[in-house]
């Protein structure tokens, strides 16, 4: 098998070269050829041969989803101590690093949510409703917008679908694990009526200004929160603000979701529930490990533990399939070697590559569209 036009072996083998040409690289030449770029590096140990992943990375995306978004990666709302200066309400978005790093890897979809979205207040319309601990202004709204336009990348936004009901609710109720899912059928409706008015203001707000966003999320991980049915009558209302504000569908906004762990009961109701021509694209999150498990490290080196994110998504996409939705684009919309912020020393080190390099072989041969990696900065990802 191969991954974007450069063999499995191959890829295997340049994750180790690398690993020893940057023990102790003392001179470099390079030759292009027409898969790949070979360097050959002469160190302490040898002379090895390391190819280099970037036009892996591209041809994959190249083969997925369109304009080259395969690869994409997210931003989090989260300012917890891993997060420090991370969360998009805190991050320096004029940093040169951080502007080079993400033209870098551009094209690609920057994913803005994480479990404290459905926290956030916007801080618009009238009276103000900041200062709170999740607020964002507008004058931060167009700050993170105009940071993607500047770096090539395309804004897909988490929306608070929490807004004026029980937000204490835990996304982690009766999950029997982040990839597998578990528990009873579909959340209890516990968490009340919805307040759409603060996510109509934000939008309205958004079109009034002309501001480019290329995508809009509703929820995050709310399949043991929320019924399928409430979270598809969130879609609908959504759905209907974006008609009304963008008339002309060319400059609209797509709508994605529902942003959910893998449940393959709940999203089929869901799928049924929100009915044709309101979803632009499905989304759901896969973490194949934990990010306190000491056990880690190994398991990211094992084949069978990396296959279990395969079976996974065979069966999201049975329940895609099931409910009528084949035709619609799939995306993993958040995901990494573990949930609950990563591990140190893991999940931001070398060990995560051989997760990193397999899902994304495995997601784009399945047909996903895009795949987003939790997180270009914060946690313990980066």
């Amino acid at each position: 098998p191969s991954w974007g036009g450069v063999p499995v072996t191959t890829v295997t083998t340049a994750v180790a070269a690398a690993a020893a040409a940057a023990a102790a690289p003392t001179a470099t030449t390079t030759t292009t050829t027409t898969t790949t770029t070979t360097t050959t590096t002469t160190t302490t140990t040898g002379t090895v041969s390391v190819v280099q992943l970037g036009p892996f990375l591209g041809a994959v995306s190249a083969r997925t989803a369109p304009g080259g978004a395969f690869v994409s990666f997210n931003l989090d709302w989260n300012r917890g101590d891993a997060w420090r200066n991370a969360s998009i309400v805190d991050l320096d978005l004029a940093d040169p690093t951080l502007r080079a790093l993400a033209r870098a890897l551009a094209p690609a979809r920057l994913r803005i949510g994480g479990t404290d979205a459905d926290l956030a207040v916007y801080d618009v319309g009238s009276p103000p409703l900041c200062p709170r601990h999740l607020c964002l202004s507008m004058a931060r709204w167009e700050a993170v917008l105009a940071f993607a336009a500047d770096t090539g990348l395309d804004v897909v936004f988490d929306l608070n679908i929490m807004y004026g009901r029980n937000s204490s609710a835990s996304a982690d109720a009766g999950r029997g694990g982040r990839a597998g899912g578990g528990g009873s059928r579909g959340g209890d409706g516990s968490g009340g009526s919805w307040n759409a008015t603060n996510v109509r203001e934000l939008l309205r707000y958004t079109a009034e200004h002309r501001l480019r966003v290329w995508g809009f999320e509703l929820g995050n991980e709310k399949e043991y929160v929320l019924t399928a049915g409430e979270t598809a009558a969130a879609f609908r209302i959504v759905r209907g603000f974006l008609d009304e504000f963008w008339p002309d569908a060319a400059q609209r906004p797509r709508l994605v979701g529902p942003d959910l762990n893998p449940r393959a009961d709940w999203l089929q109701d869901f799928l049924r529930a929100v009915g044709p021509n309101v979803l632009d694209a499905i989304t759901y999150h896969l973490y194949i490990g934990y990010g306190q498990s000491p056990a880690l490290a190994r398991n990211l080196l094992d084949p069978a533990f990396l296959d279990f994110g395969k079976q996974v998504t065979a069966t999201i996409q049975r329940a895609q399939w099931m409910a009528g939705f084949g035709g619609t684009e799939l995306w993993v919309g958040e995901t990494a070697a573990a949930w609950d912020s990563g591990r140190s020393g893991v999940c931001d080190a070398f060990e995560s590559g051989f997760w990193f390099l397999d899902q994304l072989g495995a997601t784009a041969s399945s047909g996903h569209a895009v795949m987003c990696r939790q997180t270009l900065v914060g946690g313990n990802y980066q």
